[in-house]
């Protein structure tokens, strides 16, 4: 139990430093003039950014689920067959812990 709990908090810490540094790092190819802050409208600069960011997300996410998610591990394509067969035994199990005795 020891070896997970150091283990997640190395991943915490890496993870938080990646999380400030590559927005940062992102920054250093940006030219300030193409800043889209620099838009004047009646609707405000930061409005455009939930726009830019969010209107290609919303368009492409039905596609990339439509055709990428399974419906079931067996029909998982990214799965090899002896990993989908696991899968699939693993949920059919049942769970016979004592958790409801609590």
């Amino acid at each position: 139990m020891a070896g997970l709990v150091a283990c997640r908090s190395f991943l915490g810490i890496f993870e938080a430093g990646f999380g400030a540094g590559a927005p940062f790092f992102l920054l250093l190819f940006y030219q300030r003039p193409y800043e889209i802050t620099h838009i004047h409208t009646s609707w405000g600069a930061w409005r455009y950014l939930f726009i830019i960011g969010g209107v290609p997300t919303i368009l492409s996410a039905p596609i990339v689920v439509f055709f990428f998610l399974a419906d079931f591990p067996g029909t998982a394509k990214f799965l090899l067959q002896d990993t989908q067969t696991l899968a699939v035994e693993c949920l059919q199990t049942r769970d016979t812990t004592a958790k409801h005795k609590v």
